[in-house]
């Protein structure tokens, strides 16, 4: 037996007409009831102290009846035991006890119901009165439970009508209750959606499974569509039949943000990871941030190795008006550079709460700052405090990881790309000097081959001489291909040079016979020594080709230009300025004996060096070079 069945059942006994011996015979009938006479005045009180649990009363009672009685107590509780026990039975007295809400109608009498009998049928009484109490508590904490749960839970018959549903499912439809029971569920449910759920009940009823779950949108009543996974179970049913539904739907709106969001990530990354420069790949996060995560407030700043700092590279428009526009994170400096440097994201729900703030006068109150290794920091900021949740904090590190995986990608093809034109220049440099042998050395061969035949012939020595010349030719165009194959645009360590000593030195190494080389001014520049003599070696060997046998050639420091510089000039023919533009090509001459390479290694020497050259015509209207920006000593 249960708790409840061992109770001691407590009666109030109300006497009338009957013997004073019926509450002895009361309490003689069951072990358990015990009795105490109460007067009807107290009767209504005793019932709400819960001192009783069952009220047997008499019809002929001192001063009233107990159909008042009854009536009295039914005003206070519509279901406590109530067994009218009169002395006789009386067949209007017992339409109206019915009609009242007696428990029992017992008469008593001759022929009527005896003691005992009262007494079973009291405690049968009380003990049901009990259940439906505990069955209505448990009900009550079952509809508290369903209604406290969060996610939407409900019921359909066999035909889909809505027999029961919770709190949530009203609040996130925006239904009441009595609009939703007794209605269809496509009242909040599409039919394709229900058609989904049937063929899952279908399923269930072939004993595929217990139970089943099936994504579908919840309708609400302003149209909208909530994204629900709804797990739905059969009914219990005693007899076996198909008894309706019971299915607990969640929201799962933010799983589907997550996972749109993470399909468009996967879309950034892929197009960050086509991106040819690292400012192109800030730029797509930038966006991707805004766009696609919700928090327009975010920059890149990348590690600049020069100054020792991180700089903004990509500023989205809604950090624009946030941001100091020269604001640079030096070492040392603030959250950032913190960031940057032990590798590990940081997130504040109100930065300006924190003494390590950049700026702590900013409008910008949450903020999450992540590294990207070697290459910077992605800074995201809200003016609303406590902006970023686990959901936003766990987006932005994948956002994070991946552009950090697209910038280490694009600094590979960046390499690879320079390393690629740096082949190519040195494939096309090896093909000019292919060219050149294949070219320029054939003649003076040519010519070394016929004389040495003829020096063989006749031992003439000036064919033999003729012979060395070509021969020393061949090698002035071997050294200067060799120079643009070899150095390119490179310099070694600048150093003060005096232009004069190395223009003298240059000029020996020239072979003239009758030119001049005339150094107008005294001054030093930074410069690497020995590419600046190849300069001058070619810049004078240029003009003894192009000019006459006594050339003058002359080398000065410019004095009306803006930037520092100096000039070499002769008295030649000049450059005619429709070829001026030319002149520096690999391989461009105006003279047949010329390579077309002595000014190509002046140019690039000029390059390397970080100047730029003009060409002009001299004042005796011959060539003049003009180099500029150059840094005099």
């Amino acid at each position: 037996m249960g708790v409840a069945e061992r109770e001691v059942v407590r009666v109030a006994w109300v006497p009338g007409t009957h013997d004073a011996a019926v509450a002895a015979g009361l309490e003689r009938s069951h072990g358990r009831l015990t009795v105490s006479e109460t007067a009807p005045t107290d009767v209504v009180t005793r019932i709400a102290d819960r001192a009783v649990d069952c009220l047997v009363t008499g019809q002929q009672l001192p001063e009233t009846t107990g159909l008042d009685l009854l009536r009295s107590v039914r005003e206070t509780d519509p279901v406590f035991p109530v067994l009218l026990y009169p002395a006789n039975s009386d067949s209007t007295v017992a339409r109206e006890a019915f009609q009242a809400g007696v428990t029992e109608y017992l008469p008593g009498g001759p022929d009527g119901v005896s003691p005992a009998t009262v007494g079973e049928r009291t405690v049968s009484a009380v003990e049901r009165y009990r259940r439906e109490r505990a069955f209505e508590a448990n009900e009550r904490r079952y509809e508290t439970m369903l209604d406290t749960v969060g996610d939407v839970i409900y019921t359909l018959d066999p035909d889909g009508v809505i027999t029961m549903v919770n709190d949530a499912a009203c609040s996130l439809a925006g239904y009441g209750t009595d609009e939703l029971v007794g209605e269809h569920v496509t009242t909040v449910i599409d039919e394709d959606d229900v058609a989904d759920g049937t063929a899952l009940i279908e399923r269930l009823l072939a004993g595929e499974r217990e139970r089943g779950t099936v994504e579908m949108d919840l309708v609400t009543r302003d149209g909208e569509r909530i994204p629900c996974e709804n797990n739905i179970a059969l009914l219990p049913s005693p007899d076996g039949e198909f008894a309706g539904t019971v299915g607990v739907m969640r929201d799962i709106s933010e799983r589907k943000r997550r996972e749109q969001a993470l399909e468009a990530l996967h879309d950034a990354t892929r197009e960050m990871m086509t991106a040819e420069q690292p400012d192109d790949v800030g730029r797509i996060a930038s966006r991707t941030v805004s766009n696609v995560l919700g928090m327009p407030v975010n920059g890149m700043f990348w590690y600049d190795e020069v100054t020792d700092a991180l700089v903004p590279v990509v500023v989205s428009e809604g950090a624009a008006t946030l941001l100091d526009p020269d604001i640079r994170f030096e070492r040392g400096d603030g959250i950032a550079w913190d960031v940057f440097e032990r590798g590990e994201a940081r997130v504040f729900a109100d930065v300006s709460e924190t003494s390590e703030a950049y700026n702590p006068q900013t409008e910008i109150r949450s903020e999450f700052i992540l590294p990207l290794g070697d290459y910077g920091v992605l800074l995201i900021g809200s003016t609303a405090p406590d902006d970023f949740d686990e959901s936003d904090v766990a987006l932005a590190k994948v956002l994070a990881a991946n552009l950090q995986t697209a910038l280490a990608a694009t600094s590979r093809e960046q390499a690879l790309r320079d390393r690629e034109r740096e082949l190519q220049r040195q494939n096309e440099r090896l093909d000019r000097f292919a060219s050149v042998v294949s070219h320029d050395l054939r003649n003076p061969l040519n010519v070394a081959q016929g004389r040495l035949e003829l020096y063989a012939e006749t031992g003439d020595e000036s064919h033999y001489r003729k012979a060395e010349q070509a021969h020393e030719r061949m090698g002035e165009i071997i050294d200067e291909v060799l120079a643009l194959a070899r150095k390119g645009r490179t310099v070694s360590e600048l150093e003060p040079v005096d232009v004069a000593a190395v223009a003298n030195a240059a000029w020996s190494h020239v072979q003239t016979e009758a030119g001049t080389l005339l150094v107008e001014d005294a001054f030093a520049i930074e410069a690497d020594r020995n590419r600046l003599q190849q300069l001058l070696e070619n810049f004078f060997r240029n003009s003894i080709e192009h000019g006459s046998a006594d050339v003058t050639i002359r080398v000065g420091c410019l004095t009306d230009s803006e930037s520092d510089g100096f000039f070499v000039a002769d008295d030649g023919p000049g450059i005619p300025e429709a070829e001026r533009e030319q002149i520096f090509e690999s391989g461009f001459s105006t003279s047949d004996g010329g390579t077309g390479f002595g000014l190509s290694i002046v140019e690039q020497i000029v390059a390397a060096h970080g100047w730029t050259i003009s060409v002009t015509e001299s004042r005796q209207g011959g060539a003049r070079f003009e180099i500029t920006g150059v840094d005099a000593v």
